[in-house]
């Protein structure tokens, strides 16, 4: 099962991530309690040291903007948010990295290859934190091939969503927090080993 832990801030987190076998970590360059400069995302991304895909996450920026931070960050791949359009997915493209297309699950677009790597579908409020009803996206693996469960997800429910769900890989942030924007190194791990049982 693959597996990102996002949202991270502190290096000890990111090692502590990739050490209990995170396959992605995620550094949020967009408005967020979990938001980080270019610059430090740049020395996470150092930390990572390419034993975990390193994602860039981005929600009303701008193409150009987005292709900018990506390059000051370092990141490996970049994941959009919010209301994108063909036009602006295949831009994204030409940036030259893997690239993450993030949707609320009843978004109609779900079905549609928009020229993106991986699919994350997330929760009817995205950044909400709550779970939802994993099993309606069970029908989405055929369709879909590569795409990540987010949204709610904790040690203690994220084996049960990927029964339901049947996702290539889950996503986590606010599930591995004691508060929002801080992570904790036991809830990680904890997260890690039960989605990777």
């Amino acid at each position: 099962m693959f597996a990102k832990i996002c949202g991270l801030r502190e290096a000890r987190h990111v090692t502590a991530a990739i050490d209990a076998g995170a396959d992605a970590v995620g550094f949020v360059l967009t408005a967020s309690p979990r938001f980080v400069t270019a610059s430090e995302a740049r020395e996470l991304v150092g930390i990572a040291d390419a034993r975990a895909l390193t994602v860039g996450v981005f929600r009303h920026e701008t193409v150009d903007e987005v292709a900018r931070l990506a390059d000051a960050s370092g990141v490996a791949a970049i994941q959009v948010h919010g209301k994108r359009t063909r036009a602006e997915m295949s831009k994204l493209e030409q940036i030259g990295r893997t690239l993450i297309r993030a949707v609320p699950f009843d978004d109609p677009s779900l079905e549609e290859d928009w020229g993106e790597n991986l699919l994350l579908v997330d929760a009817p409020r995205p950044g909400s934190g709550e779970a939802w009803d994993y099993a309606a996206m069970s029908g989405l693996s055929e369709a879909r091939g590569r795409w990540l469960l987010a949204g709610g997800l904790t040690a203690g429910n994220v084996a049960a969503a990927v029964t339901a769900a049947k996702p290539y890989g889950v996503d986590v942030s606010s599930g591995v927090e004691t508060a929002p924007g801080v992570k904790s190194t036991e809830l990680i791990r904890a997260f890690l080993a039960a989605a990777k049982a």
